[in-house]
């Protein structure tokens, strides 16, 4: 299946095949070593990462793991999955985690291995678990270690408080996101909203998401679009209307030239695709 449209990703190192699987290098990754040694392979230049250690690669950056791994992990993921959380993206897209090309090594003093059993492992192995809760406590998980570590090792986190006046923008702009729902993609209807001009609006948006106003709302829009697919059954026809969406046929061409799946694809292969197998922690 085409992966492609999702916004994050996880791959086991205990049965990971370098043959079969491929990492997205345009996204933003972490590896987790859990109690492992981890030779990786970055720029084809081998590094060692100790146990209890993430280890935090920018985008573009290729590498590669050779080996099995008894429950390490990498998952990957685009700024996009946070795109709810203002702080947060602005940190991953601008703090000094994501801005070594030769990688970044966290040792890992935030959550003990057996408090990640506990509380992200455990409650979704019963059997018949909602995906959406699968994949929500995989979200969990990623916003707890970045935010626990902004906090207590960004020798940054003053600078990043900067930028007051594109940052109070933005929040009133994510205001006008949440309160009226539907989504226009004539981004001069959002500027007039605010009083500020279309060019003012974008230059906030590439100070605080590195994006442009358009591609924050088509992410969003696409963001909404697949909770509603994924996580009801509610006809496509009313959630292209929910959505802002004139026409039924509007919000079919326009999922499908970002995800390359129809709306109603989406939806079969989401209730095809096995659940999200987290890591075996027992052998």
């Amino acid at each position: 299946m085409d992966n492609s449209f999702r916004n994050h990703s996880i791959h086991h190192l205990r049965n990971f095949s370098a043959d079969k699987e491929k990492f997205d290098y345009s996204d933003y990754s972490i590896l987790y070593s859990a109690q492992s040694e981890i030779v990786l392979y970055l720029h084809e230049k081998e590094i060692k990462v100790a146990p209890e250690t993430f280890f935090f690669i920018p985008p573009g950056v290729e590498y590669h793991i050779r080996e099995q791994y008894k429950n390490a992990f990498i998952f990957t993921f685009k700024k996009e999955l946070f795109i709810d959380r203002l702080e947060l993206m602005y940190q991953i897209t601008n703090g000094y985690l994501f801005k070594n090309k030769e990688g970044l090594a966290i040792k890992n003093e935030f959550l003990p291995y057996e408090q990640i059993i506990k509380y992200y492992y455990l409650p979704v192995r019963k059997r018949g678990v909602n995906k959406l809760i699968r994949k929500n406590n995989l979200i969990n998980f990623i916003e707890f270690i970045l935010i626990r570590i902004f906090i207590s090792k960004d020798p940054e986190i003053e600078e990043h408080s900067k930028n007051t006046h594109e940052k109070e923008l933005i929040e009133r702009f994510l205001f006008v996101i949440k309160e009226q729902q539907q989504f226009n993609f004539n981004m001069n209807y959002y500027a007039d909203q605010l009083n500020v001009t279309k060019r003012t609006l974008d230059n906030a948006m590439q100070a605080v998401f590195k994006t442009t106003t358009k591609r924050y709302v088509v992410n969003k829009a696409l963001e909404q679009a697949k909770k509603m697919l994924e996580g009801s059954d509610i006809p496509i026809k009313n959630i292209s209307i929910e959505l802002g969406f004139s026409q039924e046929s509007n919000f079919n061409n326009f999922f499908k030239k970002h995800t390359g799946l129809t709306p109603r694809q989406f939806r079969i292969s989401s209730i095809e695709e096995e659940d999200l197998s987290y890591i075996d922690f027992k052998n």
